[in-house]
């Protein structure tokens, strides 16, 4: 009584731990959601930033690609203007105008667009400068340059733009605009050169008053620079891109603009770019705008937000801290009741009263082999056997009338499919359930286990009790077959010496009937033997008893049942036929005899045949006086069979059965 008091206890106390343990930890919730609250402010501070960062890029850009567009433009539309100028010149010359009167033409162009050309001249095909716009030139040779010998080689007659080229007339860089001149034959007549200030553009940069730091410039896809502007100062021409090895993507230029942002290909600094192609050109205009003067406007608004969120963070974690001592009297509650949990040996648990499993030990692991984490917030009629959900729901409805449930049992299933037998004792509190139970499924078991023993042991006495019956009345009626047979037997003898004869015969008689049943109570099944097995061993005990003659067995038996019945009385005839052969057929000693016994079943009967290689009867007479033959006689007309013996070669016996009498009982 004190232990079940101290039980009932421990019970009432586990149910008020249990209950306090349950109420939401709002502490820990509000540590939670503070810690919640500054990742996702912080989150949303670092996105912020990105996408202000990647704002500033896209401003840089989108001024990038503004003013490349508009030097795109002017570009295009210079160089268009130059050509159609050429276009003009080139009919004027080709119409057969002296050199004087084409320089002054010439000098009448340039003069309306000095700070577009440095010079315009006339070539002839020798490669001599005939014609020029100023009035006073030196002759001098220009067929080695690269625009004369694209003409030269070239049958087109567009014009042709080349690269920057120093002028030997003015010592002062150009950009070579050139076209063909052919005679009235279609022949290669000489080249129209105009002579383009590449610094012409450096006005149009300088007027877009672009940001400190910014570079433009004008490039082909070789990388040979054309013009430039850094900081208000014109790039120097003699700079390749190429070779500088500062523009690695100029070969893959295509026909469509590029923006991005990286180390520039003329000084290294970072810069937002922006290149695009000149139309209908093979040239490039490039806006390069520095990278720190758009950034210097982020970092001011990037620091605005950190110091902002830092200050944010500092006012959680002052929160966060007034709740420490909240949170370590709950976490050292809940470290008690765990210890609790974890070292009971019984099934613990917590459940609602909709059936679902909020707390559990670790003994359940053990019970049903799912993790603690797979149990909880579960139905536990997930588990129970089919058969057992009916009265499990009816005591969950007897529990909030009763108020408790002791030595309740049902079967939950395992996570391997086999079943476990729980035993409950329940108490509800509110809309809780508070339950200890324990897995009584090995003493389920052993209780079966020894019900099925004495089940078993009851059937095993019952058959005990028939087998001793049965064996009554055969120990009974076989004692009846001996006494019979020592009758017959004793009826002929007349001397000691057939007294000792009779006796080794009635020996072998008795020892047939005793195999058969030696072999029948050897076996779990008292009601039949193997004829093979009983004739085996039969022919071979006669065999060793005669073993002073030299006679082999020949044995082909098919593996028939019979019962006791059929099998003494069959065992009792091969005993006399074998006995026979011994004694009759094999009087020399030094003989090879042969005995062979067959047996098979044929539709409706069994046949048994014995025969030997002896020389058969000698005279019907002994044949038909003997007490074996006639003892063998006997018992086939109790088995209902018939005999036929034949002695022209040997003895031959043929013994037919019917199936019915063999399985009669």
């Amino acid at each position: 009584m004190k232990g079940l008091h101290r039980e009932k206890k421990n019970l009432a106390t586990l149910r008020d731990t249990l209950k306090r343990n349950t109420r939401p930890p709002q502490g820990r919730y509000i540590l939670i959601l503070g810690l919640v609250i500054l990742a996702g402010t912080w989150s949303i501070t670092f996105w912020v930033i990105r996408d202000d960062y990647h704002l500033e890029i896209s401003r840089g850009k989108d001024y990038a690609r503004s003013v490349a567009t508009v030097l795109e433009k002017h570009a295009a539309g210079t160089f268009s203007q130059i050509e159609s100028s050429l276009l003009l010149l080139r009919e004027n010359w080709e119409s057969d105008i002296s050199p004087e009167e084409m320089s002054s033409l010439l000098e009448i162009f340039v003069a309306s667009r000095s700070n577009l050309f440095n010079l315009i001249s006339v070539i002839d095909s020798s490669g001599e400068v005939v014609a020029t716009d100023q009035s006073i030139f030196e002759p001098t040779f220009s067929g080695d340059r690269p625009f004369f010998l694209h003409h030269h080689q070239s049958t087109g007659r567009s014009p042709h733009l080349g690269e920057p080229t120093l002028g030997r007339l003015t010592g002062r860089w150009y950009l070579p605009v050139s076209l063909r001149l052919e005679d009235s034959r279609g022949t290669f007549a000489g080249v129209l050169l105009a002579s383009v200030n590449p610094f012409y553009f450096s006005e149009l940069f300088r007027d877009l008053q672009m940001e400190r730091g910014s570079l433009i410039y004008l490039f082909d896809r070789q990388g040979t620079l054309y013009t430039g502007l850094q900081d208000g100062n014109e790039l120097d021409l003699t700079r390749d891109l190429t070779r500088l090895s500062l523009n690695s993507d100029l070969p893959g230029l295509g026909r469509n603009p590029f923006s991005g942002v990286g180390a520039s290909d003329l000084d290294q600094i970072q810069r937002i770019k922006h290149r695009r192609p000149v139309r209908d050109r093979e040239i490039f205009v490039a806006v390069e705008t520095d990278y720190a003067l758009w950034m210097q406007r982020f970092y001011l608004r990037r620091n605005y937000y950190v110091g902002m969120q830092l200050i944010f963070s500092a006012a959680v974690a002052l929160v966060i801290l007034r709740l420490r001592h909240l949170l370590a009297a709950r976490e050292a509650a809940n470290l008690e009741l765990d210890r609790f949990f974890s070292s009971a040996i019984d099934l613990l648990c917590i459940a609602n009263t909709e059936g679902t499993l909020l707390r559990v030990n670790r003994e359940w692991e053990k019970a049903l082999g799912y993790p603690v984490e797979e149990i909880e917030n579960r139905k536990f009629l997930d588990f129970i056997h089919p058969d057992d959900l009916a009265k499990t729901q009816a005591t969950i409805e007897d529990l909030k009338t009763q108020g408790t449930v002791e030595n309740f049992i049902n079967r939950y299933q395992r996570k391997d499919g086999q079943y476990r037998h729980i035993e409950w004792r329940t108490r509800p509190h509110g809309d809780l359930l508070y339950a200890a139970a324990r897995d009584i499924t090995d003493r389920i078991e052993t209780e079966q286990r020894l019900r099925a023993a004495e089940e078993q042991l009851r059937q095993q006495l019952a058959e005990k009790e028939t087998l001793l019956g049965e064996l009554n009345h055969r120990v009974k009626n076989n004692l009846s077959v001996v006494a019979g047979l020592l009758n017959l037997q004793a009826e002929e003898i007349s001397s000691p010496e057939e007294a000792v004869a009779a006796l080794a015969k009635s020996r072998d008689r008795i020892m047939a009937m005793s195999v058969v049943h030696q072999m029948l109570y050897s076996r779990k099944d008292c009601s039949s033997i193997s004829m093979r097995d009983y004739i085996e061993e039969l022919s071979h005990h006669l065999a060793c008893a005669h073993s002073g003659q030299r006679v082999s067995l020949e044995l082909d038996l098919e593996d028939l049942f019979a019962r006791i019945e059929t099998a003494i009385p069959l065992g009792i005839i091969l005993n006399e036929l074998i006995t026979n052969a011994f004694k009759h057929a094999f009087a020399d000693p030094h003989a090879r005899a042969t005995i062979r016994i067959t047996l098979a079943a044929h539709p409706g009967f069994w046949r048994l045949t014995v025969s030997d290689n002896g020389p058969g009867f000698q005279d019907d007479a002994r044949r038909s006086s003997s007490l074996g033959l006639t003892l063998v006689e006997m018992l086939m007309k109790q088995l209902k069979g018939t005999l036929t013996i034949l002695t022209d070669e040997g003895s031959f016996f043929q013994l037919d059965i019917p199936e019915t009498v063999v399985h009669e009982s």
